[in-house]
């Protein structure tokens, strides 16, 4: 009997996630037998939507249904495939259940369980460990002053950073990281302290108090800064990790393996995991440059069919991310709508796509406080 390889899009899944609300879509592979293509689909789609994981967590009204398409092929493996969850915020991958035996266990912090991943995928993890499914509207940083109530308050500031700077909330951001203990993994990070490098580089004048302030606070935060001094690849680079790594030896060799390489420079270098998009998007939410969307823009082609799985990922991945940030933020509207102008003819349908449906999609601040309708 034929065996097809079915990649499954859903939409519109209200969830309540980490204790937050808000909507939600996935991509999935399912690997099925069946007679007829026609019968692989359906197929696929009562697997996934039996999945009693996902069954328990949809909150949708009947009113307000989910949705899901499928683009089909042809494969012989035997693997059953991860359901991967897009955070509307930033459009990262993240699993929530799985049923592949040969996987690499990953810790969501933010619950202190674990869940597994497929490592294959290149499965971004990082810039989600704030939490943070929604995307507020601007000013909105649900934190009075400069300190912060919980870690989605940090996720809403960093978000709008660049629309309104405000480094002197950089100490209070991290020491209530630490406090919900979401610098514990610092594998989850990396798109985190890409975006404190980009403030630590853009603020040299506050960066020695800073590295004084932290090389008397907890080891987590320590680790978290010397990474972030690492993404801010600095001339003074080594001088400030000495500092900060004093009277830790095993902070001292991590510093020691910082300051023999230097972080890629995602603007240049291939995209190979969908990780460096989040990468990319916290340096756009740092600085507010254009060529960070830009470059995420670039591998939109990625997501054309035919494409292996792991570019596959990607360039959904960045479908996903430009739309919902497009759909909430005016200038990541503008950086595409500038880009669609003067795309290549390969690009500029894949862009337009984008464009359109980011408009045709209502704002919804404010949404994730709603309580949706009982099913």
């Amino acid at each position: 009997m034929p065996k097809y390889r079915i990649l499954l899009n859903g939409r519109n899944f209200w969830m309540n996630l980490e204790n937050t609300f808000g909507r939600f879509g996935f991509y999935t592979w399912r690997y099925v037998e069946a007679p007829t293509p026609e019968e692989a689909e359906r197929l696929a789609v009562d697997v996934v939507r039996g999945e009693e994981t996902l069954r328990s967590a949809v909150l949708n009204a009947s009113s307000d249904p989910r949705r899901s398409t499928w683009r089909r092929s042809t494969n012989s493996s035997p693997s059953t495939g991860s359901l991967l969850l897009a955070l509307a915020a930033h459009g990262t991958a993240r699993t929530i259940l799985s049923s592949e035996p040969t996987m690499r266990t990953v810790r969501l912090a933010s619950q202190r369980r674990r869940c597994t991943a497929r490592w294959a995928w290149g499965i971004a993890l990082s810039f989600a460990l704030l939490g943070c499914p929604r995307l507020p509207t601007k000013g909105q940083s649900g934190a009075r002053g400069q300190g912060f109530q919980s870690a989605v308050d940090v996720s809403q500031w960093m978000m709008h950073y660049y629309e309104a700077p405000s480094p002197e909330r950089l100490v209070p951001a991290i020491e209530c990281m630490s406090k919900d203990g979401r610098l514990l993994d610092s594998e989850k990070n990396q798109a985190t302290a890409a975006f404190f490098g980009r403030l630590f580089a853009q603020n040299s004048r506050r960066l020695d108090g800073w590295v004084t302030h932290f090389t008397a606070a907890s080891e987590d935060q320590r680790f978290f800064v010397a990474l972030a001094i690492w993404y801010a690849d600095m001339a003074r680079k080594a001088d400030l990790l000495r500092t900060l790594s004093h009277g830790s030896d095993s902070l001292a060799q991590f510093s020691k393996e910082l300051q023999g390489d230097r972080p890629p420079d995602l603007l240049t270098v291939e995209i190979t995991e969908p990780v460096q998009l989040d990468i990319l998007w916290a340096q756009f939410f740092a600085t507010g440059d254009p060529r960070y969307v830009e470059r995420i823009i670039s591998v939109l082609p990625y997501a054309a069919p035919g494409e292996h799985s792991g570019r596959l990922v990607i360039g959904l991945a960045a479908r996903w991310s430009l739309t919902s940030n497009a759909t909430q933020q005016a200038r990541v509207m503008e950086i595409c709508s500038k880009a669609a102008r003067s795309a290549n003819p390969q690009l500029q349908p894949l862009l337009q796509e984008v464009l359109n449906a980011a408009r045709n999609t209502p704002r919804r601040a404010g949404r994730s406080e709603a309580q949706p309708e009982a099913r």
